[in-house]
């Protein structure tokens, strides 16, 4: 058995999408270039390694108290994800 045959849960992770969900005007700090990340390529670097289920956690950068992309993931996780 190799490592990708395992079964895998990641306990934190965050998403940011932009052009979906405009950041706050009240967050302290905007990702940017390599720190913004879509549910579609959460879900697609889970698939590549074999990562059943997730913990996705609200940032408080980027979105501040708006959680509409949190939502969004989990909703569209199809069970996969928890927040």
């Amino acid at each position: 058995m190799t490592i990708f045959d395992e079964p895998k849960i990641d306990c934190h992770n965050h998403v940011f999408d932009p052009a979906r969900f405009e950041f706050s005007l009240k967050a302290y700090y905007l990702p940017t270039s390599a720190e913004l990340g879509t549910r579609s390529q959460l879900s697609a670097v889970f698939e590549a390694y074999g990562v059943q289920r997730a913990l996705v956690i609200q940032p408080n950068s980027g979105y501040d108290d708006d959680n509409r992309c949190l939502i969004d993931v989990l909703a569209r996780g199809g069970g996969r994800f928890k927040g």
